[in-house]
């Protein structure tokens, strides 16, 4: 904090000089001699001082030099009267104000400070401090993302193990505090979802989060971010499928949904059954398609070609029908325009392990607080579920400023 002080320029006068003291000077020795000349006058004629003796010479003498110390202070005292009071006092005086008050607006500002700092640390404890039967804390699973100064969004991300033993997914974000890098490329956000059962899971879907970054660090921004989505997810499943190889092709893999946003434009890629949300005034929005079987099975269902019951309770529901890693991509998913994002929007990346826990209405429900709570109260209602085979669960939370 950069303080100010006001400075006070104190002029001071000063009447005594050299032809005033020999104003002074003159006017004693006018003086003096006035009152010698009484003093003889007065010794001649009472020939006597109170004690009756005679007056000599010499006591004239010593009468007359008293008598003129007297009237040299007496003189002097008058000149200091006439003198204007020095106006140091003041300007110490002054000072004195200035720095009192200069001081009590410092602590007053520290302690509005240190308010502030104790209430937002009251708000986070209050927040970290829910235990659950697992000992499991938030503070562990949900966590603000640093950006720079002109970032466009503020980043809050949820990733928990849930009952599984180990975790499959895997998100990342693009470079956030680089101010040049915003401006030239923008931010990408990518989750992925490792196939839960099938072995190498969380490898691949580590692969897919860090050649996705890799081939954006390398991007210049000039593309068209379609465009260069689509390339970025061709590179990602090259790398999987290579890794695999033909004859694990399709045993193992991952989902992947990923947002590019700049200058308020955002543009989106999606491959499998995890979800991409906008949230704008009070109303979630799923803005990518499924790529399971539940989705070609409800299809079928609204075309007469089975029931609603057979559609609901088939078994292959869940499957995947396109997923990294199965060779060639079946489907994928993609806005041909951007969306133009408004203030206050949020967008959401999820896998699976939390709209299929607690469900739309109560994400967007969530919505209604401020982001970091916003997820706070999606992880503490998954953990409420305590299911038994809670899938791992991850999302990203963005919210245009």
């Amino acid at each position: 904090m950069v303080m100010t002080e006001k400075g006070y320029l104190i002029r001071l006068t000063h009447k005594t000089n050299r032809e005033e003291n020999g104003d002074i000077e003159r006017k004693s020795t006018l003086e003096k001699s006035k009152n010698e000349k009484d003093i003889e006058e007065q010794s001649v004629e009472e020939g006597s001082v109170s004690s009756g003796a005679p007056i000599s010479k010499e006591d004239i003498s010593l009468t007359i030099e008293v008598g003129d110390d007297v009237k040299e202070i007496v003189a002097l005292t008058e000149s200091k009267k006439e003198e204007p009071v020095s106006e140091t006092p003041k300007k110490y005086s002054m000072s004195v104000i200035a720095a009192i008050v200069g001081g009590i607006v410092f602590l007053l500002v520290i302690c509005l400070i240190i308010t502030i700092k104790n209430k937002n640390r009251k708000n986070d404890k209050d927040i970290k401090m829910t235990e659950y039967p697992d000992g499991q804390g938030t503070s562990q699973i949900v966590k603000s993302i640093v950006t720079a100064k002109n970032s466009p969004v503020s980043i809050t991300s949820i990733h928990g193990v849930g009952s599984r033993a180990m975790q499959q997914d895997s998100f990342g974000i693009s470079e956030v505090n680089d101010e040049k890098s915003l401006g030239e490329k923008g931010i990408l956000a990518i989750v992925a979802d490792g196939m839960g059962g099938l072995e190498d899971g969380d490898k691949m879907s580590q692969l897919v989060v860090v050649t996705m970054l890799q081939g954006f660090d390398q991007a210049t921004g000039d593309e068209k971010p379609q465009d260069m989505l689509l390339k970025l997810l061709d590179a990602a499943n090259d790398a999987v499928n290579l890794e695999l190889g033909e004859e694990r092709q399709g045993l193992c893999g991952s989902t992947l949904v990923a947002v590019h946003l700049k200058n308020n434009r955002l543009s989106f890629i999606s491959v499998g059954d995890s979800h991409i949300y906008l949230y704008r005034a009070g109303k979630l929005a799923q803005i990518n398609h499924d790529h399971n079987y539940a989705a070609d099975l409800d299809e079928k269902a609204r075309n007469g070609e089975i029931s609603l019951e057979e559609a609901a309770t088939n078994p292959q529901r869940a499957a995947l029908t396109s997923f990294i890693g199965m060779g060639d991509l079946e489907h994928i998913d993609q806005n041909d325009e951007p969306i133009v994002v408004k203030k206050n929007d949020r967008i959401l990346l999820m896998s699976d392990g939390i709209y299929g826990t607690i469900g739309d209405e109560n994400i967007c429900n969530a919505m209604s607080n401020p982001l970091k709570k916003s997820a706070i109260m999606i992880n503490e209602m998954i953990l409420a579920e305590n299911r038994p085979k809670q899938d791992n669960y991850t999302c990203i939370l963005m919210e245009i400023i």
